[in-house]
């Protein structure tokens, strides 16, 4: 299974100014994806779980901490990707640095122009309701598939603050799809996830949400950010569905 970062860039709080966390899982707890959104709007995503566990252990003892193997930091309005370095150290990596390395690759190895189109994708069909947790949701599926919904909503006030972070979480990453020109499929989820708060996205449901206030520290950086050449050089080797 491939952990996408479906969580990728909270700009400004919702009008609730409460602190939220909340834990998506995917099944058999494979991930977990940890969400926490600061009143004043930072943004902490963890990513863990089984499957990344062993990856984990591979990092030196003094940085195997709860960042998780992989994330996403969002300090000020900026976004830091949090992975594993080719050193073996957690990297941290500007989102933005990030797409231009990744849009640098493709133009110079594949004349594969950005694209800011977010029409591609096959479209979402609205059909039924869900329930989840006990929350009820609207069900929007992919194209012709009607196995499992792609994306469920659902306008519970409790998660207004979840709802606001993944609508600047999905304008955010259509920025990031389009610039490394592979099918954007962002226009139909952002429309859906403007309806409401996703109580099922991409596989993970929603397990729980509480409103403790979050220390600030969780959003202090691990590392300091690479550097550009840095992020070229941790780019070059991947191939390109390897991409985050």
């Amino acid at each position: 299974m491939r952990l996408p970062f479906l969580l990728a860039g909270l700009l400004c709080a919702s009008p609730a100014l409460a602190d939220t966390t909340a834990v998506y899982a995917f099944p058999n707890d494979a991930a977990i994806v940890t969400v926490e959104i600061a009143s004043g709007g930072n943004l902490r995503i963890t990513i863990s779980g089984k499957v990344i566990e062993e990856a984990r252990q591979k990092l030196p003892t003094a940085q195997q901490d709860d960042v998780g193997l992989y994330g996403l930091i969002v300090r000020d309005g900026e976004g830091y990707i949090v992975e594993p370095g080719q050193d073996g150290s957690l990297a941290v990596v500007r989102q933005g640095d990030m797409e231009r390395a990744i849009r640098e690759i493709l133009e110079e190895r594949q004349n594969v122009p950005p694209s800011d189109d977010e029409s591609g994708g096959s479209p979402f069909v609205e059909q039924g309701t869900v329930t989840i947790g006990g929350r009820i949701g609207r069900a929007f599926y992919r194209g012709t598939d009607r196995a499992t919904p792609a994306v469920v909503v659902t306008t519970d006030p409790d998660l207004a603050e979840l709802a606001a972070a993944m609508q600047r979480q999905y304008s955010s990453r259509a920025r990031g799809i389009g610039v490394i020109g592979l099918p954007n499929v962002s226009g139909p989820m952002r429309a859906a996830l403007a309806q409401g708060a996703p109580i099922a996205l991409g596989g993970m449901q929603l397990r729980s949400v509480k409103h403790d206030p979050i220390p600030s520290a969780r959003f202090a950086l691990p590392q300091p950010p690479r550097t550009l050449d840095q992020v070229r050089a941790m780019v070059a080797p991947r191939k390109i569905l390897d991409l985050p």
